[in-house]
């Protein structure tokens, strides 16, 4: 039996020829950063709109990021509204597939696909020239617009492909094609729907409600709080499933999916707030292979820019910059869309961008997920590995990260940080060792800047940074750490070595002191993906498989799966409720404690 063989093309990245946007001399601490989201807005606008209209994306999305930097940015202006319409009406401006582009069995059967990508852009220059009365565009590109380049339509909901004679099944496409796609033909229906009943001939296929559309939605958005998203923390694609939600957000005419989306997107800002330290994270993934140890933590990561506008957290920028990386990448293609949608992060989690207060959290989708919070670092579990269709492609598969320690004042990649990789075998990590303030694993190693600089007792290495003192217990290739906020160096090695006099065995069993007065039971011959290595923290004990972990746990998220998640504030006034319970029936409310 011929072994068929899969390739997943790479999404195509435009490098844009502008010069790269830097939102960072905006105000943007915790407090300013809510406060100054129209300057930010019309700082995007101004920026792009000043540059000459570039020409329409051709297959496969060439230039697809200019035209919709310059063309959104005049429209929201209403400026130099002329050259749009033109730009749209250039003869070679025509669709193609929506969906995946893929090539089978070294390109014999080719798809030519990943238009929904450029549906996206369409749509936001659709509706902003729906909103302003049609005075945007000329009739001609109006018309353009919706019956020729936005093209899904009627009721029939897409989720596979085909690959024409080659193959003779249909294919399940991935999440973020299935989720642009079929927000494009839900937000085109809406347009479609008032066009037929303005001519005085209603067409009920372009109904949403009659049709079965907005069941449809409802139903797969309800997925989402109840086992997350599919494509984990994807790079690149979490921003290209976000991107959908937020139009579906700020253009659906049914409240209901309006609320739909304003759940999924509230759980999205929650769980990125958590996950990050000034705009970077390094956190297990579902999808691309090649982000596994980043040069660059921003880089590919899409979904962190479209939160980087909306929270107005730009840290990175500027810790590039002192790292001499003026000119590091970022994807502010995203800015557009997050500038034009009409989302905005709720207050309590806004704030947790800023990581003031302390938090623990676990989130088990895929892959369980840990994050440990303080105000200068933030300590991420590297995760376990899962096979996905393993025998088509490794693209599909859970990728397992280092533990790691992301500091808030430095750290633009992998190598500027303290990290414990795991097992040098990926399918067999299981990286999962971190309570508040600890973390276990093997194979430590230390940020390149902090090589042979550690304060050497015994199997103890002690590390003085900017922002955090960390003792490293070592016995090859074991190792476990305490980080804790900056305080007297000599005071923290003293006060560990009396916390912990004993020589750790790694063979059974051990309990660890912290600084702080901690117990941490934990076991460093548990190794197999899905076991928990921790087994108590205060002499509360972990679930020891880590599949039958709640969806959300923690000082932030709190869900048991049923599609019900909760957002507490980290000064314990508030919670807001995201209640998904009832597929066709989301619901929003904040309690005040």
């Amino acid at each position: 039996m011929n072994k068929i063989i899969f390739a997943i093309p790479l999404m195509f990245v435009s490098f844009s020829l502008f010069a790269q946007l830097d939102l960072s001399d905006i105000p943007h601490s915790a407090d300013e950063a809510r406060n100054t989201i129209e300057q930010r807005r019309l700082f995007v606008f101004n920026h792009y709109a000043a540059k000459p209209m570039a020409a329409p994306p051709t297959f496969p999305q060439n230039g697809v990021h200019e035209f919709f930097q310059t063309g959104l940015s005049k429209l929201a202006l209403k400026i130099d509204l002329d050259s749009v319409s033109l730009s749209i009406m250039r003869e070679s401006f025509v669709p193609w597939l929506p969906g995946t582009e893929i090539a089978l069995a070294g390109s014999v059967c080719k798809r030519a696909g990943d238009y929904d990508f450029t549906m996206m852009g369409l749509l936001h220059m659709a509706y902003l020239d729906e909103v302003a009365g049609q005075t945007l565009l000329s009739k001609e590109a109006r018309l353009k617009l919706r019956n020729v380049l936005i093209t899904p339509q009627g009721p029939i909901p897409y989720t596979h492909f085909k690959l024409g004679n080659c193959l003779p099944i249909k294919i399940k496409d991935t999440e973020n094609h299935i989720l642009m796609t079929n927000t494009a033909r839900y937000l085109h229906n809406q347009l479609l729907l008032k066009d037929s009943i303005e001519t005085g001939k209603r067409n009920d296929d372009f109904d949403n409600e009659k049709n079965g559309t907005n069941a449809w939605m409802l139903n797969h958005l309800s997925q989402f709080l109840k086992h997350d998203f599919d494509e984990l923390n994807s790079r690149p694609y979490q921003g290209h499933a976000i991107t959908p939600i937020a139009l579906l957000y700020s253009y659906a005419e049914s409240a209901d999916v309006r609320t739909a989306a304003q759940l999924v997107l509230d759980y999205l800002s929650a769980k990125n707030a958590v996950q990050s330290m000034g705009l970077r994270r390094w956190s297990p993934f579902r999808r691309r292979t090649e982000h596994r140890e980043p040069t660059i933590f921003t880089d590919q990561d899409s979904g962190m820019f479209w939160y980087s506008f909306h929270a107005g957290n730009h840290d990175f920028t500027e810790i590039a910059k002192t790292q001499g990386i003026p000119n590091v990448k970022v994807e502010d293609h995203l800015y557009i869309y997050a500038a034009i949608d009409k989302y905005k992060i709720p207050e309590s989690i806004h704030r947790v961008f800023y990581h003031e207060t302390k938090s623990f959290q676990r989130i088990k989708a895929r892959d369980p997920e840990i994050y440990f919070a303080s105000k200068n670092f933030l300590l991420s579990a590297g995760g376990r590995h899962r096979n996905v269709f393993g025998y088509f492609t490794s693209e599909n598969n859970v990728w397992g990260v280092a533990t790691n320690i992301m500091p808030r004042s430095s750290g633009v990649g992998m190598k500027d940080v303290f990290r414990l990789n795991g097992t040098t075998k990926r399918s067999k990590r299981n990286n999962l060792c971190v309570v508040p303030n600890f973390a276990c694993g093997t194979n430590f190693e230390e940020a390149d800047a902090f090589k042979g600089k550690a304060v050497i007792k015994g199997n103890w290495s002690f590390y003085k940074t900017a922002d955090f003192n960390l003792a490293v217990y070592k016995d090859d290739p074991f190792a476990l750490w305490e980080v804790q906020e900056p305080s007297n160096f000599e005071v923290f090695m003293d006060q560990v070595l009396k916390n912990n006099p004993i020589p750790f065995n790694v063979k059974k069993p051990n309990l660890f002191k912290t600084v702080d007065g901690h117990n941490v039971e934990f076991d460093w011959s548990i190794v197999k993906p899905g076991l928990s290595p921790v087994l108590s923290y205060d002499g509360v004990v972990v679930e020891k498989m880590t599949d039958k972990w709640p969806f959300a746990s923690g000082d932030l998220i709190r869900s048991s799966g049923d599609g019900l998640v909760e957002i507490h504030s980290l000064d314990g006034s508030q919670v807001l409720n995201l209640d998904y319970r009832n597929s066709l029936l989301p619901k929003r409310w904040v309690e005040n404690k």
